[in-house]
């Protein structure tokens, strides 16, 4: 896995659109969704580490997720839909 101390905690800020976060602790837990809405302006959605999460535009969005490190597809901190969902 890859680390970045930008993601503890992990911020997300959508600067315009609205969009549904879920979240969870694991893959066997039960998921919690929060809509995110920027009609009146940004939303910053602050998250601990090691919660999985994915989101799911409902329309149009722009966004920003911090980051101290540039992406590195070789040590990813991304998960599959198959871990989320616990499949």
């Amino acid at each position: 896995m890859g680390y970045d101390p930008s993601k503890n905690p992990e911020r997300l800020i959508l600067l315009s659109g609205k969009m549904e976060f879920e979240m969870k602790e694991s893959a066997k837990d039960a998921s919690r969704k929060k809509i995110l809405d920027a009609s009146d302006g940004p939303v910053e959605l602050v998250m601990p580490p090691r919660i999985l999460h994915r989101v799911r535009a409902l329309t149009d969005v722009w966004y920003i997720e911090p980051r101290q490190t540039h992406f590195n597809p070789e040590k990813s901190d991304c998960y599959s839909e198959e871990i989320f969902s616990g499949r």
